[in-house]
C-alpha cells in the first residue's frame, strides 16, 4: 500500500479476467468482507465454473481498494474467461476448461534451492517483508528475464493471455492517463513491461482465433480453507492465517502469532506461561538466525512451540493447526450484492414453506415437521435436496415417541455463512436447488455399482421428490442386477426398498418401478438363502441374523403368499443344515415357530436334539441366543421351552455353564425388567404349559415326515 502512495498511479491495470472488471467497484466497500471470491460461470453449463479468491493480504484486493478510494482508474487486463474455447489451432489444452488454467510456477525451484518448502513464504521474507521493495525490483526483473531465457514457455494459454495483456496496455497508454501501474504475476513481467517491443499485429494473430460464450460472474463468500493450498484451488495459499499476520503486523508477526497460540492452547486445557511464548518468541529468532533467514517463518516458530511448550512432542501443534496456520476466517456479501442462484432460490424455497425467518437468524432450531401439510412437506422435499447437495442447513433427528408415525420428521437447523460457500459450489449442477440436486444424484449414482449405496440413493430422491432421478437408478439397478443377482447384498438391500413402498403414499413417489423390482429380486435371494447363509461364520452370525429378521419383516409388510411361501421353503433347508451356524439355525427355526409354520411340537423336538446332543456348550448358548433374538419373552409363556433349557444348564458344569454365560446373557439382554420379573414368578410355579398351536403342514405331509425323521436321527 505504501508503493501505491508513492507512485501515486492514475490507472492502474491488474491481473484479472476482463469481465471481473464490473465487480471493482464493490472491494474495499462495506459491502464485502474478506475471504471472498468470484465466481464465473457458463451461462449455458453452470458446471463450467472457474472461482477466483481473494483475501485480505492479496494484491489484487489492496490495489483495487486504493484506486476506489481515491478515484483513480482501475481495469482487469487478463484474458476474459468468456473465451472459453479456442480454435483448431489452439485446441490442445488452450483454455479448453476453466478448470484447468495453468499457471507456471518456476519460482518453486528457486525457493528449494534457498532452502525454503513454501515458494510463498521465500517471497516474503526475500521481496515483500522489505519496506523498501521498489528497491528490488530490477532485481525482481532480472530473475524473470533470465528464468523466461531458460524456460521459454511453451503453454501456448499463457502467450494468448499476455498477448491479451499487452493489448489493454496499450488501450490505456493512448488515453490521457499519466502514471500507469500495472500488476501482474512476476512470471509475467518480461512480457508485459517491454509492451511496446512486441508487435500488436502479432498480438493479435494470437488472440483472433478464439471463440467468446457468455458467462456470469459475481461474489460469493469465501473462507481460510478454501484458500489453503489443501483446497485444490489455484489461488492456493498454504497458511492464509499466518500470512494475514505477517501482512498486518509485518515485523511484530512472529510474537503476535505466537501470543495467540498460547491464548488457543490455554483454551484447549494446557497450562501455557507468558514466560514460556516470550522464550518460544526468542527461540524462533534463533533458530531463523541459525538457518540464515531474515525473520522466522512458521516453520521456524512451530519448532519454537514444539520445543519450549509441547516439550519436544509434536502432537501439540495438531490441537491448534487449523486456527493458527490455516485459519477459521469466512468472508461475507452483501444481499444487495449477492447474486448465487442458488440463494435466490433457497430463499424462494424458504419462504413458500413458511420458514423465511431462518436465514435471519444464527440460533440452531428445533422444526417438527408434519408431512401430511404441504408447507412442511415442502420444507422437508427442500431439506433432503440441500443434503443431497452437502449444503448442511437441516440435520434430520429422531421423531418424537409421540409421534413416530411416518407423517412426521424432527429437523435441527442453523444457517452459516460458510453454508452460502457450499450453495454457490453446488451451483455448477445447475441453477435452482430441484434441478442441481437431480444433476448431482444422477451423477453419483451413474459412478457406483454398488447397490447399497444405489438402493440408499433412491430413499434419498423419494424423500427429496426427485421422480426422474428415482427411476433413473431403478433402471440403473435393474442393469447391475443382470450380472449381480445372487450377491448376499440383495438380502439387505430389500428391507430398505419394501420400505419406499410403505412410504410411498405420503411421498407420493410411483410404486411400481419398485414393486416390479422387487418381484424379480426376491424370489431369486430366496433361493439363493440357504447357499449364502452356509458361508456365514460364527463371527458374523449376529449381524446376519438381523438381516434375516428384517427381510422376514419386509414380506409380512409385503403381505405376498407366494413371497412368503417361497420364503418358508428356504428356511426349512436351514434348520437342517449340518454346516450352518448354530445362531442363524435356531432363528430360522423360531421364525418358522412364530409363523405358525411349525407347531411346538416339532420345534421342541429340533431344541432338544440342539441342547441335550451337543457337547459345545458355547455353540449351544448361541443356539439358544439365535432362537430368543426375535423376542426373549416367549420363554415367560412357554413352560415346554423353558424346561429344556433347565435340563440344559443342569447338566453344565462351572466350568461350562462360565464359558456358556456371556452368550446367554445377550439372548436375554433384550428382555426389560417387568418381563424378568414375571419370568422368575413363572420359574417358581407349577403351572401346565400352554396350549399347543397348530400347524399349516397337514398330516401326512412327506416334509413333515422328513422333519421328525431328521430330530429322532442322532
Amino acid at each position: 500500500m505504501h508503493l501505491l502512495k508513492e507512485y501515486e498511479p492514475d490507472c492502474i491495470l491488474v491481473e484479472m479476467p476482463q469481465e471481473t472488471e464490473d465487480l471493482f467497484q464493490h472491494i474495499g466497500s462495506n459491502l464485502l468482507k474478506p475471504p471472498v471470491s468470484i465466481l464465473v460461470h457458463d451461462k449455458k453449463d453452470p458446471s463450467r465454473v472457474s472461482y477466483l479468491p481473494f483475501t485480505v493480504f492479496s494484491p489484487e484486493w489492496q490495489a483495487i481498494s486504493w484506486a476506489n478510494q481515491t478515484g483513480n482508474a482501475v481495469r482487469a487486463i487478463d484474458l476474459p474467461l468468456a473465451y472459453f474455447k479456442a480454435s483448431e489451432n489452439y485446441s490442445k489444452g488452450l483454455l479448453s476448461d476453466f478448470t484447468k488454467l495453468k499457471f507456471s510456477n518456476p519460482l518453486g525451484k528457486i525457493a528449494r534451492l534457498a532452502g525454503f518448502n513454501d515458494p510463498e513464504q521465500w517471497w516474503n521474507e526475500t521481496f515483500e517483508q522489505h519496506t523498501a521493495i521498489g528497491d528490488y525490483f530490477p532485481l525482481i526483473e532480472y530473475m524473470m528475464d533470465n528464468l523466461r531465457d531458460l524456460d521459454e514457455p511453451s503453454n501456448k494459454e499463457t502467450l494468448v493471455r499476455e498477448a491479451f495483456m499487452r493489448k489493454q496496455i496499450r488501450i490505456a497508454a493512448k488515453e490521457s492517463f499519466e502514471r500507469i501501474l500495472v500488476l501482474v504475476g512476476a512470471w509475467h513481467l518480461p512480457a508485459v513491461k517491454k509492451w511496446s517491443e512486441w508487435k500488436a499485429s502479432a498480438d493479435q494473430a494470437l488472440l483472433k482465433p478464439l471463440k467468446k460464450i457468455k458467462v456470469e460472474q459475481f461474489f460469493i463468500p469465501w473462507s481460510y480453507e478454501q484458500i489453503s493450498v489443501s483446497s485444490g484451488y489455484r489461488a492456493g495459499v498454504f497458511s492464509p492465517a499466518w500470512y494475514e499476520h505477517l501482512f498486518k503486523y509485518n515485523e511484530e508477526a512472529v510474537d503476535r502469532w505466537l501470543i495467540l497460540a498460547g491464548r488457543l492452547l490455554r483454551q484447549k486445557g494446557f497450562v501455557i506461561s507468558p514466560a514460556q511464548i516470550s522464550d518460544a518468541a526468542v527461540l524462533a529468532r534463533q533458530l531463523a538466525q541459525m538457518r540464515s533467514r531474515r525473520i522466522a517463518g512458521i516453520g521456524e516458530c512451530w519448532d519454537a512451540i514444539q520445543a519450549v511448550i509441547g516439550q519436544g512432542h509434536r502432537s501439540i501443534l495438531n490441537v491448534v493447526w487449523s486456527e493458527l496456520v490455516v485459519g477459521n476466517e469466512v468472508g461475507k456479501v452483501d444481499r444487495s450484492i449477492l447474486a448465487a442462484p442458488l440463494y435466490k432460490d433457497l430463499e424462494k424455497q424458504l419462504k413458500s414453506a413458511r420458514m423465511g425467518a431462518l436465514l435471519n437468524s444464527s440460533d440452531r432450531l428445533k422444526k417438527e415437521l408434519d408431512l401430511r401439510k404441504d408447507s412442511n412437506l415442502n420444507a422437508s422435499r427442500l431439506f433432503h435436496r440441500l443434503n443431497i447437495l452437502e449444503v448442511s442447513l437441516a440435520t434430520l433427528k429422531q421423531s418424537p415417541e409421540t409421534k413416530r408415525g411416518t407423517f412426521s420428521e424432527l429437523w435441527s437447523v442453523k444457517w452459516t455463512a460458510s453454508l452460502m460457500i457450499k450453495l454457490s459450489e453446488a451451483g455448477v449442477w445447475g441453477n435452482s436447488i430441484e434441478i442441481a440436486s437431480c444433476k448431482k444424484l444422477i451423477d453419483q449414482a451413474g459412478k457406483t455399482k454398488d447397490i447399497k449405496v444405489l438402493a440408499s440413493m433412491l430413499g434419498l430422491a423419494q424423500k427429496a421428490n426427485l421422480p426422474g432421478v428415482f427411476e433413473s437408478i431403478i433402471d440403473h439397478l435393474f442393469d447391475i442386477l443382470v450380472v449381480n443377482e445372487s450377491s448376499m447384498v440383495l438380502l439387505e438391500v430389500i428391507p430398505g426398498l419394501v420400505n419406499l413402498i410403505r412410504y410411498g403414499d405420503l411421498r407420493q413417489t410411483n410404486q411400481s418401478s419398485i414393486l416390479e423390482l422387487l418381484e424379480r429380486l426376491i424370489p431369486n435371494v430366496s433361493s439363493y438363502l440357504p447357499d449364502f447363509a452356509n458361508g456365514i461364520s460364527d463371527e458374523e452370525a449376529s449381524l446376519f441374523t438381523d438381516t434375516l429378521l428384517d427381510y422376514n419383516h419386509a414380506l409380512d409388510v409385503l403381505g405376498n403368499a407366494d413371497y412368503e411361501k417361497l420364503f418358508d421353503q428356504a428356511l426349512l433347508v436351514m434348520i437342517r443344515s449340518q454346516v450352518l451356524s448354530a445362531e442363524i439355525q435356531a432363528a430360522s427355526l423360531r421364525l418358522l415357530f412364530d409363523k405358525k409354520v411349525l407347531d411346538i411340537k416339532l420345534v421342541s423336538g429340533f431344541m432338544r436334539k440342539a441342547l441335550s446332543r451337543s457337547l459345545d456348550w458355547e455353540k449351544t448358548a448361541l443356539w439358544l441366543k439365535g432362537f430368543l433374538r426375535s423376542n426373549p419373552d416367549l420363554f415367560i409363556y412357554n413352560r415346554s421351552f423353558r424346561n429344556l433349557v433347565d435340563e440344559w444348564v443342569d447338566q453344565l458344569d462351572e466350568q461350562d455353564f462360565k464359558v456358556a454365560l456371556p452368550t446367554l446373557r445377550k439372548a436375554f439382554s433384550g428382555m426389560g425388567r417387568k418381563a424378568v420379573a414375571e419370568l422368575m414368578e413363572r420359574l417358581d410355579s407349577t403351572e401346565d404349559a400352554v396350549e399347543v398351536e397348530k400347524e399349516k403342514w397337514v398330516d401326512g405331509d412327506p416334509d413333515l415326515e422328513d422333519l421328525l425323521n431328521f430330530i429322532l436321527s442322532d
